[in-house]
């Protein structure tokens, strides 16, 4: 009853945290960008989330199987299995990177009207697609907690990173 106690508020915390940090970093972000660099800026945020489509579901098999196998403790499957979801989210990763590129060498050609103005955001979409990359690699690891039901660590890694990150971003822009 404690663990689920504990895991249910580490949910609750994970769930409410990142909206009330966007609450309060989103408007200087705004202000310090202008109306249309947030544009941009919300435009490669989109992409990034569009490339969480190459996980094809892999990241929740993981978790199921890794499930399965911790409960009949099955140390042999779980390592054969870590390694493999490491091998696909590396694949994965490097296909996300692979997107980007593509994005910002044809970018320039489907806007042509607006090439001189989107050369300054090329890097920003390369970045865009090394932050998913990073964020893919560690897939397997993230089912992991998952699957054994540790919400607790997960939400608090989560958190960290959310944060972390969220405050790179207004720095960044500042």
């Amino acid at each position: 009853t404690f663990q689920t106690f504990k895991n249910t508020t580490y949910n609750i915390i994970g769930y409410i945290w990142p909206m009330l940090l966007t609450l309060f970093i989103t408007p200087m972000v705004i202000f310090s960008l202008g109306v249309k660099n947030y544009g941009i800026y919300i435009f490669i945020n989109t992409i990034l989330s569009l490339f969480g489509l190459l996980d094809l579901g892999i990241g929740t098999a993981v978790c199921k199987y890794m499930a399965n196998y911790y409960g009949k403790k099955d140390d042999h499957a779980i390592s054969v299995l870590t390694h493999t979801a490491n091998s696909l989210f590396l694949l994965i990763g490097i296909a996300g990177i692979v997107v980007a590129v593509a994005i910002a060498i044809i970018g320039p050609h489907v806007l042509q009207g607006q090439s001189t103005a989107y050369a300054q955001y090329f890097p920003l979409i390369i970045i865009a697609g090394a932050i998913f990359f990073v964020n893919t690699i560690d897939g397997s690891y993230a089912s992991i907690l998952l699957a054994v039901q540790r919400f607790d660590i997960a939400n608090v890694i989560g958190i960290m990173s959310i944060t972390a990150s969220t405050f790179g971003l207004l720095v960044t822009v500042i």
